[in-house]
């Protein structure tokens, strides 16, 4: 089974007579009734009813159709999205991320990179942890991911700056607090905490550790928009990366005394193509921002 013959199969269905597809193909008819001869002579019996004033699907030949069709929409597509990467008039970027850059960063970094490359298809996997990231690197189909440090030695990781790991308060809190917090002042507080699973249980986790409290009171939740609703709602504190606070809140955001940022890399199993070191770049240049907790705090602690 060739893609010649399914062009011609489909093009003939679509016509309803084997003239009129020859006509639209350019093709002498001979030749297209030959082909299409060979693929029912190979499939085991008829395509099409032949009828005086042209032809028609016989059943067999419908269900070929709806395969035929989808294989021919997938090479069309193929073609656009490999001509446009070439050209760089567009391109996939299929990538993975943790479930708070995800919210955070990526949305901004692929609204700046469609201005320069409009016509680029984008899909994107997102891991509660920096683990599963890790893990989804090394065995599934991605160009690259983006997260913390990872533990493997890859072979192209490009570093791309750090993100500030904040305190959202709630809003009584809040008005009695305007400066940085050290955890041991609200050790007695209730906390809007994560699921086992969650990446961000595991930083705040070893944040508690480091401060040597354990909060007694909690709200749990699987996600991280969610803990920042809770917070702001009054149903106590939690701890998630500076931009990944909607500006409705920013008013609740407590940076940590000392100040705690996360490194953040990109990294591959393969080189970086043009199309994803250009979107890394575009996050470094996001990660920059001292709002999105970049360089203005590199001096801060680390993990």
């Amino acid at each position: 089974m060739r893609i010649r013959q399914l062009e011609y199969f489909v093009a003939i269905a679509d016509a309803g007579s084997m003239r009129e597809a020859a006509e639209r193909l350019f093709v002498a008819a001979p030749s297209m009734s030959s082909q299409i001869a060979l693929l029912e002579a190979e499939l085991g019996g008829p395509l099409f009813e032949r009828h005086p004033r042209g032809v028609s699907l016989t059943q067999a030949g419908r269900v070929l159709y709806r395969h035929a069709r989808k294989v021919l929409d997938a090479l069309k597509e193929a073609r656009t999205q490999t001509r446009a990467a070439i050209t760089e008039r567009g391109g996939v970027l299929t990538f993975g991320t943790i479930l708070s850059l995800a919210a955070g960063i990526a949305p901004q970094a692929l609204a700046t990179l469609s201005q320069s490359r409009p016509h680029v298809d984008v899909v994107l996997d997102e891991y509660r942890s920096a683990e599963a990231l890790e893990a989804a690197a090394l065995t599934k189909n991605l160009d690259f991911v983006i997260g913390p440090e990872p533990r493997a030695a890859f072979p192209y990781v490009q570093e791309l700056g750090m993100e500030e790991i904040v305190l959202v308060v709630p809003p009584r809190l809040a008005a009695g607090h305007k400066g940085p917090l050290e955890l041991g002042r609200v050790a007695e507080e209730p906390w809007v905490t994560f699921k086992e699973d969650h990446g961000l249980a595991i930083l705040m986790e070893s944040q508690f550790m480091k401060s040597g409290i354990a909060p007694s009171r909690s709200v749990s939740t699987a996600q991280t928009d969610v803990a920042i609703r809770m917070a702001a709602a009054g149903l106590g504190i939690t701890l998630v990366p500076r931009n990944v606070v909607p500006t409705d809140v920013e008013m609740l955001i407590r940076s940590l005394e000392p100040r705690v940022v996360r490194r953040l890399y990109g990294y591959a199993r393969t080189p970086f193509s043009d199309l994803t070191s250009e979107f890394l770049n575009v996050v470094a240049a996001a990660l920059e921002d001292p709002y999105a907790g970049g360089r203005a705090i590199a001096r801060s602690s680390t993990f």
